[in-house]
């Protein structure tokens, strides 16, 4: 038993370095850490949507006009 959890604990361990390595590039080369990253990348889908839902809204407009016409 004592294998399996040694062998538990060294791809943990290995895990953790990987990570480290992955944080320290993303400081390196000026990634934003990961909850930064999400709320960025949250704040840019919703100016997407709001963008999107305008010009939605100008198509419809359009199309309704074209039907009176």
């Amino acid at each position: 038993m004592k294998g399996n959890n040694q062998k538990a604990s060294d791809k943990e361990e290995q895990q953790d370095e990987k990570a480290g390595a992955v944080n320290q590039i993303k400081k390196r080369y000026g990634f934003s850490s990961s909850s930064n990253g999400v709320e960025l990348r949250t704040a840019e889908m919703e100016n997407t949507a709001k963008s999107f839902l305008s010009m939605a809204k100008q198509v419809l407009q359009n199309a309704e006009q074209d039907k009176r016409s």
